[in-house]
């Protein structure tokens, strides 16, 4: 896949997102890999697979969960992804809570789940071999109320952008996923 093609692909993603977010209230993590069929259809030449991977509620309940989602059911998720695509990107996205600590500390706390949560937002990243790119919204949940499209009523959500970073150097465990897909 193409540079080019990528950041088409990865333009996309984020405002389908956004857009989801917003219509629907909220977002359940997931992870998206980019690429190509190994054997396209003729009518399939040239398109961009995409491979959405929500993560189960059991794997976000705990740090162990999370592990154990990075470390057994993404490489062989990877095994069976390679069988029929070439990976190009893999994306994560998810909401989540910003905390810093005091201004003036230096040490951070021992747990760090002891710092105060400053803000809500929602993440994007994108890495593929041309790099890591990262978007955070901050997420107000201030507006009403609102019914969707399927007729239920969800959180009514704006979404105002804090970062985008197209050369990101950001760590932590949800980042490194392309590694696991790479050949």
């Amino acid at each position: 896949m193409t540079k080019e093609k990528l950041e088409e692909a990865k333009s996309t993603y984020v405002s389908t997102l956004k857009s989801f977010i917003i219509d629907n209230g909220g977002l359940v993590p997931l992870i998206t890999i980019f690429g190509d069929l190994k054997k396209p259809n003729p009518e399939d030449e040239g398109k961009t697979a995409i491979i959405h991977v929500p993560i189960p509620g059991r794997f976000m309940e705990s740090e162990e969960g999370k592990q154990v989602f990075i470390d057994k059911v993404l490489p062989d998720l990877s095994v069976e992804v390679k069988k029929n695509f070439i990976p190009a990107a893999v994306a994560w996205a998810s909401e989540a809570w910003v905390r810093r600590s005091e201004e003036g500390v230096i040490e951070p706390p021992d747990n760090w789940k002891d710092m105060p949560v400053e803000q809500e937002v929602v993440i994007f990243t994108m890495e593929s071999k041309y790099g890591c790119s990262t978007y955070i919204y901050e997420i107000d949940r201030s507006s009403p109320p609102k019914v969707n499209e399927d007729g239920e009523l969800v959180n009514g959500i704006d979404l105002t952008l804090i970062t985008e970073d197209n050369d990101s150097q950001m760590q932590g465990r949800f980042t490194g996923l392309f590694k696991i897909f790479e050949d």
